[in-house]
């Protein structure tokens, strides 16, 4: 995407929009704005996240750490749990 504020090569960053979000100071925010959507890149100017399926499963794969809270996993410890009730039961019947 060609830059709208800029063409290629122009050194006058004074020109350029500012982003204007109000900073932690109370102050507008001095950054360069984006040409998406006029915000800087702190502000929410460099992306909107995946938009396909195939960019969502991917975002998906990158935050998947160690599966502890997937569904199967889930299943089995239920399932184990399940068992080692039942287990406990019948011993508790033996004495």
């Amino acid at each position: 995407m060609k830059n709208q504020y800029r063409p290629y090569g122009s050194p006058d960053l004074a020109a350029l929009p500012r982003c204007g979000a109000k900073t932690r100071a109370g102050v507008p925010c001095k950054q360069p704005a984006c040409a998406r959507n006029g915000r800087c890149h702190w502000h929410g100017g460099k992306s909107t996240g995946p938009r396909t399926t195939e960019g969502k499963a991917r975002v998906g794969q990158a935050h998947y750490k160690h599966g502890r809270y997937t569904r199967a996993a889930m299943a089995q410890r239920k399932a184990f749990a399940q068992l080692f009730r039942e287990v406990r039961a019948l011993l508790g019947k033996r004495k």
